[in-house]
């Protein structure tokens, strides 16, 4: 299946945009995932009605099921902690420059903060996965190059964000909102004996909860604060960004 088919159909309504001077109410919904994390207000809530057809599809994704019920391979699931791995190097670049561009000490802190734990995740994730990877039947996932699409991904988020603080925060949004709605989804799979407990468990506590809620009250702000123009390319650039927060978990069953 061609991972990019998506774009045209989804991107068409709001690419129709040029301009946001209030909320839009009445994009499709149809089959829009109820988030676990509520909107910090009008512009967060209709940029999460904006990617719910692409959160609906993210979660029914046969790697997605396969990781819930914990019949995914060891080839799979590492080759995605490897991609993993590439992704969140870029990623912390990224939550750098927001930190430059952010418009208050509080913000600068926050993505000060945040990106020095993806770092710290990368480098113990890259730990893991070299120690995990060392057996032959797992031999070469650890040196796996970046993928076509996990380099679309970060090429997209590291293109957008020099471009201003909105079109940022806007572009690295989906990663943290789709992730934490992601893990949730995961949590009535998760049990002592599930071969990927581990990480099933990252993504549902109480302060992964407390970081997204804090970003998604950042974008509120600035999308609140924004000229029309700017709203409607942050929020086409928030949906891209979302399409490609699936593809990345899409890839992974073609991999290897």
């Amino acid at each position: 299946m061609d991972i990019f088919s998506d774009s045209a159909a989804q991107l068409e309504q709001p690419l129709q945009l040029s301009r946001l001077e209030e909320p839009v109410v009445d994009f499709p919904t149809t089959g829009t995932v109820k988030s676990r994390l509520l909107p910090a207000g009008p512009w967060t809530h209709m940029l999460w009605n904006l990617s719910g057809a692409v959160v609906k599809e993210m979660l029914n994704l046969e790697f997605i099921k396969q990781l819930q019920q914990g019949t995914l391979s060891q080839q799979y699931y590492w080759a995605f902690q490897r991609q993993d791995v590439l992704y969140l190097r870029s990623f912390a670049q990224v939550l750098r420059t927001l930190s430059i561009q952010a418009t208050s000490r509080e913000d600068n802190l926050y993505w000060r903060k945040s990106s020095v734990e993806v770092e710290q995740s990368y480098r113990q994730l890259h730990i893991d996965v070299t120690n995990n990877c060392a057996s032959p039947a797992l031999r070469g996932i650890a040196t796996m190059p970046m993928s076509s699409v996990t380099k679309g991904y970060t090429d997209y988020l590291l293109e957008q964000a020099p471009k201003g603080y909105l079109m940022g925060v806007a572009a690295a949004l989906p990663c943290g909102w789709l992730y934490c709605e992601l893990g949730w989804a995961m949590a009535s799979y998760v049990h002592t004996h599930h071969p990927y407990h581990n990480w099933l468990t990252m993504y549902t506590g109480d302060e992964w909860d407390s970081s997204t809620k804090q970003f998604i009250c950042i974008v509120e702000q600035q999308f609140a604060m924004a000229d029309p123009l700017k709203r409607a390319q942050a929020a086409r650039v928030y949906l891209e960004s979302a399409l490609w927060e699936k593809r990345f978990f899409q890839q992974v069953l073609n991999l290897v």
